[in-house]
C-alpha cells in the first residue's frame, strides 16, 4: 500500500544531534504531525466522555482551551472538580503551584488539553490507578469536601 502523501515520514537524526528527549523527532516532523491531526480533526475539536464507574461518573472535558474533570458520587449525587487531586496532578505531570491549573476548569494550549484527556482517559479505565482515585476522592467526601449536589438526572 502506498505511503499517504499528507504525512511526511520523519527524518533521522544523526549521531551527536539534538534529540530534545522525543527519540529523535525533529521540529520539522512535529509540525507536520500537528497539520496532519488537524487536518483529520483529532485537535482543535471539543472532545466529551462520560465514563460511568461503580461509585462515579466522570466528567473529562477538552473544548478549545479549556480542561476539567468532574466526578460526581452516585449515591449522594455530590460532585467536585478533581483536576487539582494530588493524584491527578502528579500522574499528569502537572505542577500544582501553576496559576492556570489552581482552578476547576484549566486554561491551557488546546494541544495540552487533548493530550490531559487521552491521558485522563487511559488512567481511569485503568482499575488500580481508578480505585486509588475513589479512595481519596471518598475521603475528601467524609471530610466534607463536596458541598456540591448535582441536580436532575439520574447516573
Amino acid at each position: 500500500m502506498p505511503e499517504s502523501p499528507a504525512v511526511p515520514r520523519p527524518r533521522r537524526v544523526e549521531r551527536g544531534g539534538d534529540t530534545g528527549g522525543d527519540g529523535g523527532l525533529n521540529a520539522h516532523w512535529k509540525a507536520a504531525l500537528r497539520r496532519f491531526l488537524l487536518s483529520q480533526r483529532v485537535l482543535g475539536s471539543d472532545m466529551k466522555l462520560h465514563i460511568n464507574e461503580k461509585n462515579y461518573v466522570f466528567d473529562v472535558v477538552a473544548e478549545g482551551r479549556a480542561f476539567s474533570i468532574k466526578a460526581t458520587h452516585k449515591t449522594t449525587r455530590r460532585f467536585s472538580y478533581i483536576n487539582n487531586t494530588n493524584i491527578v496532578l502528579s500522574n499528569l505531570g502537572v505542577d500544582a503551584s501553576g496559576s492556570s491549573n489552581s482552578e476547576s476548569q484549566w486554561d491551557v494550549p488546546p494541544q495540552k488539553a487533548a493530550c490531559f484527556f487521552n491521558a485522563v482517559k487511559s488512567m481511569i479505565r485503568d482499575v488500580f490507578f481508578r480505585n486509588r482515585l475513589e479512595r481519596e476522592m471518598d475521603r475528601d467526601r467524609e471530610y466534607g469536601e463536596w458541598e456540591n449536589i448535582e441536580k436532575g438526572g439520574s447516573h
